[in-house]
């Protein structure tokens, strides 16, 4: 293969066949010298005490043949300064099955097969191509990349059916390269909650001591492996993993009596760049991030410039994305959209732990203040307990270029006690800036289908809360606490049972010049639903907004509760107006 970051084989390259005898010798190439091998049998023979060394500049093909395990040291080491490069012209069919607890995995591979060792990097260069390596049960990771190695991984290579109790499949302190290829069906078998990464562990701690690594993912897929926390990638050690491209897809981490994080990726103490590729399908057995999670208490950064985090399950908090108290970053490269969707968050079915919130992005404190959100579509995920969308405790600003639609589905339960609330945002804290964009098509909420004010403090200021439906009440905006500011913009076309637009029951509500609460539907409060006392409307107007239904059909623009609450007594809602308009309602 050419190209860049190839090796080119010389069209002149004269190729030397080896076999068990040169690799009873422990020795294969010669320092300063370049030399193409090819394998002519099976190589299944003891490693002696250090495994086997490879000098020089050494290109193998395995031309259909396997380096298997026999007795001796399980290792495979390119000496310092050397460079291996490990290939295969075979095409024959071959498979392997990996068992990860109860999951069953099956996967196909082409040409020959390095069976039971693991690959030590040190001051040297691995390149990987058509290869696969399988069956390596140990201790340690299979390939071992250490300070100042680098690792380069093309199409056709396979790291397939590996498990190890304390390391991950790919170990990086050194530079690793995905160009293409797979790495699958790996685990770590360890149950801990501070080790992680069934496919790649990126930098290392110990102790005080901390050893950063780089990976660079340009294609290639990490699925189906398993870790106690990143079930995918794990970064850690102040290292940084850039992803441009490939997939991240089906890994998973351990469920227990415990909070794990990260099913596709965990960053703990690093740095994550997304500028494009899929994190997908991953899920956490019992804790946060089901695509991304970066963990609270470490300095943890995320950058995403593009790329899809999609059909993620947290059983927690966070089923695309987990942050609380690191950095997070969505900054779209010009002319990208970043794409967040289809993500649920469950919850954990551990006894004690955290309900689902946040199917989207669970945003709890960011050390980086506010999170803008501009060309981002959050769309089609849901939560089992609130923020189908979003859950926000953090200062977030809606720009006019993003959107938070279709969130919701399946919220809502019919035989649980608890009712799910906020279909697009669930707003627990912090300020939400609605600057433009919309909150639109979020339904089957039980309240709040938009919008769920909990706490800090909401600014519709421009943009639109439309579209949205709920089974009870609020089907733009439920007001429960905090405050909501309408200062423009428009609610407008929600539906609910009851307060098609606005549910308001506690915490304050202002109704200022420019903003316009319009078309929305309820058998009672179509506009507006009052219960609380602080609410006041000083400009704008309600309009067009249609009380229906069989039966007890009142208030189309506004409609004021008076009601006996149990251990309360008599609640009164209180409308203040001292400008703008309700008309045509």
């Amino acid at each position: 293969q050419t190209g860049t970051g190839h090796e080119k084989i010389p069209d002149g390259a004269v190729w030397e066949g080896i076999g068990n005898r040169e690799f009873e010798t422990c020795e294969i190439g010669k320092e300063g010298e370049t030399h193409y091998y090819y394998l002519t049998e099976n190589i299944k023979c003891s490693t002696g005490y250090y495994g086997i060394y490879f000098y020089g500049n050494v290109v193998l093909c395995l031309n259909g043949h396997n380096i298997e395990f026999s007795d001796g040291q399980r290792r495979l080491t390119p000496k310092d300064n050397a460079t291996l490069t490990i290939c295969d012209c075979n095409t024959e069919k071959h498979s392997v099955d990996a068992e990860i607890y109860d999951k069953q995995y099956h996967y196909t591979y082409y040409g020959g097969a390095i069976k039971g060792f693991r690959i030590d990097i040190s001051g040297s260069v691995l390149n990987l191509y058509n290869c696969t390596i399988t069956e390596f049960h140990n201790n340690e990771s299979v390939i071992d990349i250490s300070i100042g190695a680098t690792l380069n991984m093309y199409n056709g290579a396979n790291i397939l059916g590996n498990g190890e109790e304390y390391t991950s499949a790919v170990s990086v302190i050194g530079t690793f390269n995905m160009y293409g290829g797979l790495i699958a069906g790996n685990y770590r078998s360890s149950i801990s909650s501070t080790s992680g990464g069934g496919g790649v562990k990126v930098g290392h701690t110990a102790g005080n001591s901390a050893w950063a690594g780089t990976f660079n993912m340009h294609g290639g897929t990490i699925q189906d492996n398993l870790a106690d926390n990143g079930g995918g990638v794990y970064v850690t050690g102040g290292s940084t993993f850039n992803m441009h491209g490939g997939t991240i897809q089906n890994n998973s981490t351990h469920g227990g009596g415990w909070q794990n994080y990260g099913g596709g990726v965990l960053v703990q103490s690093g740095t994550f760049n997304m500028y494009g590729g899929t994190i997908t399908g991953n899920q956490t057995g019992s804790g946060n991030g089901g695509g991304l999670a970066l963990r609270e208490g470490t300095q943890s950064t995320a950058n995403i410039y593009g790329g899809t985090i999609s059909d993620n399950i947290s059983h927690g908090y966070g089923g695309g994305i987990y942050v609380n108290g690191s950095t997070l970053n969505i900054q779209p490269d010009e002319g990208k959209v970043i794409s967040i969707t289809g993500n649920k968050a469950f919850d954990c079915p551990t006894e004690g732990h955290q309900t689902g919130r946040g199917g989207g992005m669970y945003l709890g404190n960011l050390a980086n203040g506010t999170l803008t959100l501009d060309q981002v579509n959050i769309s089609n995920n849901t939560a089992e307990d609130c923020g189908g969308g979003l859950f926000v405790s953090c200062n977030v600003d809606l720009e006019d270029g993003a959107s938070i639609t279709g969130n919701g589905e399946g919220l809502v339960n019919a035989t649980s006690s608890a009712h799910m609330n906020g279909g697009g945002v669930y707003l627990a804290g912090g300020t939400f800036n609605l600057k433009g964009g919309e909150i639109s098509g979020n339904n089957d909420v039980y309240n709040g289908a938009g919008v769920y004010v909990a706490g800090g403090t909401f600014n519709l200021n421009s943009g639109k809360i439309n579209g949205n439906k709920a089974q009870a009440y609020g089907g733009g905006v439920y007001v429960a606490g905090g405050t909501f500011n309408l200062n423009g913009g428009e609610i407008s076309s929600n539906e609910a049972s009851f307060a098609g637009g606005m549910n308001y029951e506690g915490g304050k509500v202002t109704i200022n010049e420019g903003s316009t609460i319009s078309g929305n539907t309820a058998t009672r409060g179509a506009g507006i639903m009052v219960s609380g006392d602080n609410i006041t409307m000083s400009g704008g107007i309600i309009t067009g907004n249609r009380a229906k239904g069989n039966q007890y059909k009142n208030g189309g623009g506004v409609y004021i509760v008076q009601y006996t609450k149990q251990g309360t007594g008599v609640i009164t809602g209180v409308f203040t107006m001292t400008g703008g308009k309700i008309t045509g309602n």
